[in-house]
């Protein structure tokens, strides 16, 4: 009698059964009605990866089969998405079931490597989050604009002067200018900004990958990188302690007074303050060069908004005959003005380049979309399946400048959409900094387009495109450039 045994069976006739057999299980396997849906795949381990590098077509595809409810599977990693606003808004508003303090620990120690005992410590949830909250606050914002507004001016200035007259690709020309306005504002103007971009953007540039979990291997050179930026804010730290200076910007202050008090070291404080530098500049400079780029490639370019910043400025100055319009008075300027088309465009300008995962943890029982989940799991809110829903917004994947000119009535299903745009998350882990950035953005673009002209290289047909891999962590970087043409205007 022939028997059949493992070794009898050719090793390439086994390696054919084994996708029959993995199919077979797919099909066949029992399923919890009460889990979330596993969206399908073919390949073990790999899982759904190639398919989220289409991340809006993946998103919608699976929504439309699964519902607003799915598991996905990835890179031997699963992770449960929703999707539509209304349960969105669920999670958003349920703190005590859904927990996102314990996530914004963690990630304070495996992004930002704060150390646990500090992280974990009193003066973490007791003093640090909360006076973040009230330095950012809408009643205290307006105090960092007036700082901002003077050092973006003289960093457009410089910028506008290096390049007149010049072709030059468009992402150098912005961010910089970007990055050192806002370092300065936050941190003093004496913060050595030049010194942190390079290392910073290293970082930043694989934070995507630190984020998902990628062994330290493959970002150990990024890792290195951050700790410069450390090193930086800890040498500034001990030349303000020298100085002994009372003209502190308050979050320095802030840091310089947990540390008197014993309960953080320098390097720790300056830890924190870098954690802070990651939020102001890992994503409002690339939503300004984003508004820009996308802005040139439409037959109007700049001019709408041109035209609605020289109008308001005339207006102004009419109105403050014996003003000078400068740094010292910029911001004043803006406060006086609404701007709509550009708080719109500003507005649709997150709406297309964010993606943004807002993680909670479940700490109780609960079910949301008819699905049961239990203490310790996770779910990932996914924001950016919103901006892109065709019910929400018509021709989601158009940048239209004007479509939050006025009140929006955004609608779903027939039923109205209050959360219809949220490129900085929602519910208690909405981003803090969206007072400040919202103005920051407001601040840049209109400094720029008082001051300077941008206009399309005709000999360049080059344009950026969104770099996808960079999904759920903010406004997504730039895959390529545009090339401008920039001058100086003669106001």
């Amino acid at each position: 009698m022939f028997e059949l045994s493992a070794s009898s069976i050719p090793s390439w006739a086994a390696a054919l059964l084994l996708p029959f057999i993995f199919l077979l299980w797919r099909t066949y396997r029992p399923s919890d009605s009460r889990r979330a849906p596993l969206v399908s795949y073919w390949i073990p381990w790999v899982g759904s990866a190639v398919d989220l590098a289409k991340p809006d077509a993946f998103f919608k595809g699976a929504t439309e089969k699964y519902g607003p409810v799915f598991r996905v599977k990835a890179l031997g990693r699963e992770s449960t998405y929703i999707n539509s606003p209304s349960l969105i808004n669920a999670v958003y508003r349920d703190n005590k079931r859904f927990d996102f303090q314990a996530i914004r620990l963690d990630m304070n120690e495996y992004l930002f490597s704060i150390p646990t005992a500090a992280n974990r410590g009193p003066h973490m949830l007791g003093h640090w989050f909360p006076a973040q909250h009230r330095l950012l606050s809408p009643n205290a914002v307006p105090q960092i604009l007036r700082a901002y507004t003077r050092e973006a001016y003289d960093a457009l200035m410089k910028a506008i002067e290096i390049h007149d007259g010049c072709a030059t690709p468009l992402f150098p020309f912005i961010i910089p200018s970007a990055y050192d306005s806002s370092a300065k504002a936050f941190f003093g103007h004496t913060f050595p900004t030049e010194r942190t971009f390079a290392p910073f953007n290293k970082f930043n540039d694989s934070f995507h990958l630190i984020a998902a979990g990628a062994p330290r291997f493959l970002v150990a050179s990024s890792r290195r990188a951050w700790w410069n930026v450390v090193d930086i804010f800890t040498e500034y730290l001990e030349q303000l302690e020298k100085l002994q200076d009372e003209d502190l910007a308050p979050i320095v202050r802030l840091a310089m007074d947990i540390r008197r008090e014993g309960e953080w070291d320098t390097r720790t404080s300056a830890t924190a303050l870098a954690a802070i530098l990651w939020a102001l500049e890992g994503n409002a400079p690339l939503a300004a060069y984003w508004l820009v780029a996308l802005l040139l490639q439409e037959s109007e370019g700049l001019r709408p908004l041109i035209s609605e910043v020289d109008e308001a400025r005339a207006s102004w100055l009419s109105a403050h005959p014996q003003t000078k319009l400068d740094a010292s008075t910029f911001y004043d300027f803006l406060a006086d003005s609404p701007l709509p088309l550009l708080n719109s465009t500003i507005q649709e300008t997150l709406r297309v380049t964010s993606s943004v995962f807002s993680i909670r943890r479940v700490v109780a029982p609960v079910e949301i979309g008819g699905y049961q989940f239990n203490p310790g799991e996770e779910i990932i809110c996914a924001t950016r399946s919103v901006h892109m829903d065709e019910q929400v917004h018509p021709e989601p994947q158009l940048l239209k400048k004007e479509r939050y000119v006025g009140t929006v009535h955004a609608k779903k299903d027939g039923q109205n959409v209050p959360n219809h745009s949220m490129p900085f998350g929602g519910g208690v882990s909405m981003c803090e900094g969206r007072h400040f950035a919202l103005g920051e953005l407001k601040t840049f673009i209109a400094l720029l387009l008082t001051y300077a002209t941008i206009e399309r290289d005709p000999s360049s047909s080059s344009k950026p495109d969104l770099m996808w891999e960079r999904m759920g962590v903010g406004i997504m970087p730039p895959r390529g450039d545009i090339k401008v043409i920039v001058g100086k205007r003669k106001l």
